[in-house]
């Protein structure tokens, strides 16, 4: 009765609503942080580690919403990986733009500076550049184009779903992470760092197509 009841209430349209509210949330709280001054001594750092942050936790979720489905035995749970998934890339967005904007000011000389300073940053670039073709194929137009599964194909070369490229985007975001951590990194960041790469390699080794 109660799984019944909770399948119902997944599958209706406030729950996408609910969602999305929810998913604004943290980036509302930066704009209201940023307005009123509460980002402490270094509100560029605070944003973009903020952004960034937010972009692991909804890459996490978009991960585990298929392991979770099957688990529950709620297929249901997958009407909302798209929101995830675009939410993600949002925050991924955001990130870009705090370091883009509030850190190097626009300016492509310094950013060039800073990438040979600080190479980690490219691990962070190509996680975001790989969510781009997820991003660009999640609208209804593109969903009823390319079909449920969303295959793109390379002539020639390879066919893949933009879906798997999330997979890619985890160790890269892993990366990143670890890398704006100080040095040594402490056991509890290993750990979560660990579980993290994990879920990918899980998934890949269920569905290796």
């Amino acid at each position: 009765m109660i799984q019944r009841w909770f399948r119902q209430a997944l599958s209706s349209a406030h729950a996408l609503m609910v969602l999305h509210l929810l998913l604004a949330l943290p980036l509302g709280w930066m704009v209201w942080a940023a307005a009123n001054d509460a980002l402490g001594a270094n509100p560029a750092e605070a944003l973009s580690r903020a952004s960034g942050d937010w972009t692991l936790r909804l890459l996490c979720w978009v991960l585990f919403i298929s392991p979770w489905r099957v688990l529950t035995r709620m297929p249901e749970w997958l009407r909302f990986r798209r929101s995830l998934g675009v939410a993600c890339f949002v925050y991924a967005c955001v990130h870009v733009l705090c370091y883009a904007w509030f850190d190097q000011g626009f300016d492509i000389a310094a950013m060039a500076r800073d990438l040979v300073k600080r190479p980690f940053i490219w691990v962070g670039m190509m996680a975001w550049v790989v969510m781009w073709p997820l991003a660009i194929t999640s609208n209804n137009a593109s969903v009823r184009r390319l079909g449920a599964k969303r295959w793109l194909v390379i002539p020639g070369v390879m066919r893949f779903q933009p879906s798997e490229l999330m997979k890619l985007a985890m160790p890269m975001m892993v990366a990143s992470y670890l890398c704006r951590r100080p040095l040594p990194p402490r056991w509890q960041d290993l750990l979560v760092c660990g579980v993290l790469l994990a879920l990918p390699v899980l998934l890949i080794a269920r569905q290796p197509d």
